[in-house]
């Protein structure tokens, strides 16, 4: 187990992100089903409002036999950036919410570092990434970092392998619209 020690939003950071030629807006799909606290859900919201990177919009799909609490407090949130679709049979109807060039897939019990967003943002700059993965960890109920995946540049043996893409994963929307259903 172990702390992580969160980067700082430093000046040499706002300034490269203010040079970005692209600022994409990026949608942030979560599902939400039957299976959540509203304490974890409030935490992976949180995690994405204090983005260093905020050109960002959040769609989220819900079960409607979502937890009564949870569709409650989704039910009060008051955000421009905040799309819902109730009644959800999955991903594909946050998907059809989004208006972003790229897509994040996140669980809607996951966390994400303050500086996620901008890493994707950046190599979005530096390279016209389509696709970007990233490296993963647990938190245990403690807030202690606990099974760290590093992951290498893309292995096409360990993406047949095994779940290597992980849990957060963000997409440009133009690759995903050649797929038909790409969250069926």
């Amino acid at each position: 187990n172990y702390r992580y020690k969160y980067s700082k939003f430093n000046r040499k950071n706002k300034n490269l992100q203010n040079s970005f030629e692209k600022k994409p807006l990026i949608s942030v799909l979560l599902y939400i089903n039957d299976n959540l606290s509203v304490k974890i859900l409030k935490s992976t919201l949180e995690s994405i409002k204090n983005q260093w990177y905020n050109n960002v919009e959040i769609c989220i799909a819900i079960e409607n036999e979502a937890d009564k609490e949870i569709i409650k407090y989704i039910n009060r949130l008051e955000n421009k950036k905040i799309k819902v679709a109730r009644n959800s049979n999955g991903l594909e109807d946050a998907y059809k919410l989004s208006n972003g060039s790229y897509v994040a897939v996140l669980r809607a019990m996951d966390h994400l570092t303050p500086n996620a967003l901008y890493e994707v943002a950046k190599r979005i700059n530096e390279k016209d990434a389509d696709f970007i993965y990233s490296d993963e960890d647990k938190i245990s109920s403690s807030g202690n970092y606990r099974d760290p995946h590093f992951k290498t540049d893309f292995s096409y043996d360990m993406f047949l392998s095994y779940n290597y893409i992980g849990y957060f994963a963000v997409i440009s929307k133009e690759i995903l619209s050649k797929v038909e259903k790409p969250f069926n």
